[in-house]
Order: structure tokens, then sequence, then C-alpha cells
């Protein structure tokens, strides 16, 4: 690489312009991933200790929509859905029971990160 290639981008003056525009966007980048580090890890804490009540409805709702999901995703490989039921030795039940949890841990952090809690303003300032 040389100031010639640096030219060739159209942006750059030269090679070392280039460097120092690389170092900064992966600087950044850094910074980027570290704030949804932690914000993710705040969520993921919140939303372990919030007291949200979801109702049953929805949960239901979403596992279903899940379900359909897998439903269409086996039928595009070929395989009925039922057939796939029997190979893995499940029924739609159990696989609604065994995500249940999951879903509801979901819909607690969906719901904290849309009321735009103040403690997410303090990460943001964080950068």
């Amino acid at each position: 690489m040389n100031d010639e290639f640096a030219k060739s981008l159209g942006r750059f003056e030269d090679l070392e312009r280039l460097k120092m525009q690389i170092k900064d966007n992966l600087r950044k980048e850094a910074g980027f991933k570290e704030k949804e580090k932690i914000e993710g890890e705040i969520l993921e804490k919140v939303a372990q200790d919030s007291q949200i009540e979801l109702l049953d409805i929805l949960v239901e709702s979403e596992l279903d929509k899940m379900i359909e999901g897998y439903k269409n995703r086996t039928e595009l490989q070929g395989l009925r859905f039922e057939d796939y039921l029997n190979q893995i030795g499940r029924n739609v039940e159990e696989i609604k029971k065994g995500y249940s949890q999951i879903t509801i841990f979901i819909f607690k952090q969906s719901t904290i990160s849309n009321q735009q809690y103040p403690i997410f303003n303090f990460v943001n300032h964080a950068y």
C-alpha cells in the first residue's frame, strides 16, 4: 500500500491519512461493541430482576409464531413437520414448554429497552 493506493480510494490525500481513518474507525467500532455489551448486561440483569407480568396470551402467541417458523423451515427442507417431531421425539407442547421461559425473558428485555430507562442514558453518555 502506498499514497497512490490511498488516493485511488477517493477520500484520502495519502497513506498516512488512510491509516489514521482506519484506526479511528476501529476505535469507534470497539467503543460501540463495548457500549452494546454493557447495555446487554444491564438489560439482562434488569430483565432477570424485573417484576413485569406478561399476559399468557402474549407468550402463547409468540410461541405459536415460533412453532410456525419451525414448521415452515422444516417443510422448506422437504420434511413434514410431524415427521420432524417424531425424529426428535418431542411434541409441540414440549417444545413450547422448553422455550416459554426464554420467550418471557425476551419479552421482558424488549419491554424494558422500549421504556428507555434512564440507566441507558448513562451508558450512552459514556462514549
